[in-house]
């Protein structure tokens, strides 16, 4: 699956703006489904809260008092109408469930205050700085994950209490799988975000990224692979614009889903904030920068790409790694230069022994880089099959490069 990512309040002021030439190209693309981040009703105790921070700040979409579709971008009627129009296209549409937490002046903490995480001195050590007092009398835990500080603008939920989670499977019964019933019943979480991949590609550490590929198909499956989103830094801040590429390339050709964010294409630079509606900045587009992520999407929406079997093989290069995808009908690779290293990925040669294997060639064979149709021979010697990415039209600038082989 491949999921594009918007912030609904910062890409248009109504659903209904949402135009059906944006639609087909998304289709047109090759992307299966829209993620609209933000539908919710924003908490207006979390707008007067996010405004201390900064004036432009309109509240964070993840601070959801009750699950209601946004009326400022037009309510349940727009939403649905939308809805109609993209799966007519053939998209399908995402939307978020905030399972943590509840906004601050969420009316559930009048109406069931035991869903909440209150103080309890007895139980657990607690600081002042994570609760707060609501105007209940109740003291309540700000929501909160593990490895952060709270969010002061959300109160913890308490999945201690069965009640609470009848209720939450209500609501995503309800809201967010309209008449699915059954099929949720059946169901478990399909993806994860594989950010371990992420951090491994901005660290530049071939060891951590092999770690990650090696997992096993099931893993690599029911994984969702990106190199930005809303809560990471802009691609295009993190990586220049060959390792970008070489990222995207890698993340579009092995067994799982993509996600890709909306300006990422485009290359922009700004991190906006969720609580922020207006770019501070107004940033011109890279145009060749979105032709190329056009490129890279369309050869790699194929159903190699898709299903076909994944094969990790060493090209023997420091810092490189190579990966086949295959089927019945083609055989496809992947090679990049992951590691800095005191070379360019196009000079050293690459060994393409693998690749051979999976088409039973055993003295030569035909490598095409499939997104230039330059092709070479590449000839045994001595067993092994060794190629120079120069020889595929490879300049010295990128880093990686991706083939179809076939008998010479």
């Amino acid at each position: 699956m491949r999921i594009y990512e918007i912030n609904s309040r910062l890409h248009c002021e109504s659903f209904d703006q949402f135009t059906e030439a944006e639609l087909n190209g998304l289709i047109q693309l090759g992307f299966d489904a829209l993620w609209m981040m933000g539908v919710w009703r924003i908490s207006e105790g979390a707008k007067k809260m996010s405004k201390i921070t900064c004036a432009d700040f309109e509240g964070s979409p993840y601070a959801v008092p009750v699950y209601e579709i946004n009326r400022d971008l037009g309510g349940r009627s727009q939403f649905n109408r939308l809805i109609d129009r993209a799966h007519r296209t053939g998209l399908s549409v995402l939307v978020d469930f905030v399972s943590n937490h509840m906004a601050l002046d969420s009316p559930w903490i009048f109406q069931h205050p035991g869903f909440f995480v209150t103080s309890n001195t007895d139980a657990r050590r607690q600081l002042i700085s994570e609760f707060f007092l609501h105007k209940s009398g109740e003291v309540i835990a700000f929501g909160r994950d593990p490895y952060f500080p709270p969010w002061n603008d959300t109160a913890q939920l308490d999945y201690s209490n069965a009640a609470l989670r009848s209720q939450m499977i209500d609501v995503l019964k309800r809201e967010a799988y309209w008449d699915k019933e059954a099929q949720l019943h059946q169901l478990g979480f399909d993806l994860c975000y594989e950010k371990k991949l992420y951090d491994a590609l901005v660290a530049r550490d071939l060891a951590r990224v092999l770690e990650r590929l090696q997992r096993s198909p099931d893993a690599l499956l029911a994984s969702l692979y990106f190199i930005e989103n809303h809560d990471e830094p802009r691609a295009a801040s993190v990586f220049d614009k060959p390792t970008n590429l070489a990222a995207l390339a890698m993340i579009l050709s092995i067994p799982g889903s993509v996600l890709i964010h909306e300006g990422q294409m485009e290359g922009m630079l700004e991190r906006l904030p969720v609580q922020r509606i207006k770019p501070l900045s107004d940033e011109q587009a890279d145009l060749a920068l979105k032709e190329s992520y056009a490129q890279l999407l369309s050869v790699t929406d194929n159903e190699v790409f898709e299903n076909g079997d994944f094969r990790l093989f060493e090209p023997g290069v420091y810092g490189a790694v190579g990966f086949t995808r295959s089927n019945a009908h083609r055989v496809v690779a992947y090679l990049a230069q992951i590691s800095d290293a005191w070379h360019r990925f196009n000079a050293p040669p690459m060994n393409v022994s693998a690749i051979a294997f999976e088409i039973g060639a055993s003295s030569q064979m035909r490598l095409t880089n499939l997104l230039t149709s330059t092709s070479t021979i590449v000839l045994a010697n001595s067993g092994s099959f060794l190629l120079e990415m120069g020889r595929l039209g490879i300049d010295d600038e990128t880093k990686f490069c991706l083939v179809e082989a076939s008998p010479a």
